[in-house]
């Protein structure tokens, strides 16, 4: 799989952490691809529970490591019944206040939550200026963008990312398409969320890494700039908020 992403152009790869033991193993592998393996760590909502702060120790030493440059997966999913809202809330919290302690770009999940969310973030990002932070000029990514109208004006005004995956290549992404022109290309990142949201041609298939280039292919497309323009621009916009 590696080789495939290598094969298919790809020169830094961030994986991020759903829990503890998956943030431990991101890590793991970075540390085995150093260069072109990054991590993310943090604790998803659907794996939140009311025992999470035991885990920030264990979070911290593994925020320390070089190879992890953001905090994530994180955020809220209320249309899973996972963890219950208050325990996924109480999570956020914890999360959004290491990535502040390690200044630490963060990578959000939402879905069917983002009246809470967006209060969550921000009351974080209000703390953020406050301190005078530099991440509250890049403080993260609202991964797997689906084109929601609301989302889009919060965050342009917090200078957050928009992660791109291959949604953008299925026939019912007409909204989110239509959306994109009116985003900073700036502000866009393009990502696989593998397993899943496989793009068109590979639709039903595993996703991977290298499938990331038909994302790009799609994207480069619906904004009408060459796919040279896409992939530096792209990889700009990700050393920019990642630092790598």
């Amino acid at each position: 799989m590696i080789r495939s992403a290598r094969e298919s152009g790809l020169n830094k790869i961030l994986v991020p952490g759903i829990d503890l033991p998956s943030s431990r193993k991101a890590v793991e592998l970075a540390e085995d691809y150093p260069g072109l393996i990054y991590a993310a760590v943090g604790i998803h909502p659907n794996h939140s529970t009311v025992n999470d702060a035991d885990h920030l120790d264990d979070l911290r030493f593994l925020l320390e490591r070089s190879s992890v440059v953001a905090v994530g997966e994180i955020g809220l999913d209320y249309y899973r019944d996972f963890s219950q809202k208050p325990d996924q809330i109480a999570t956020l919290d914890l999360m959004l206040e290491l990535a502040n302690e390690f200044e630490k770009p963060v990578c959000l999940h939402q879905r069917e939550s983002l009246p809470d969310l967006l209060k969550a973030l921000e009351t974080w990002h209000g703390t953020l200026i406050t301190k005078n932070s530099k991440l509250a000029q890049q403080p993260g990514v609202f991964h797997s963008y689906g084109g929601d109208d609301l989302l889009q004006t919060w965050a342009n005004e917090k200078n957050f990312y928009f992660g791109i995956s291959g949604f953008v290549t299925y026939k019912k992404a007409e909204n989110l398409r239509e959306t994109l022109p009116k985003l900073n290309p700036s502000r866009l990142l393009i990502e696989t969320d593998a397993p899943y949201i496989t793009p068109e041609p590979f639709r039903g298939k595993r996703n991977e890494p290298a499938y990331v280039r038909q994302t790009m292919e799609k994207l480069a497309d619906v904004l009408n700039i060459s796919q040279g323009q896409m992939e530096w621009v792209s990889g700009e916009n990700a050393s920019k908020l990642f630092r790598w």
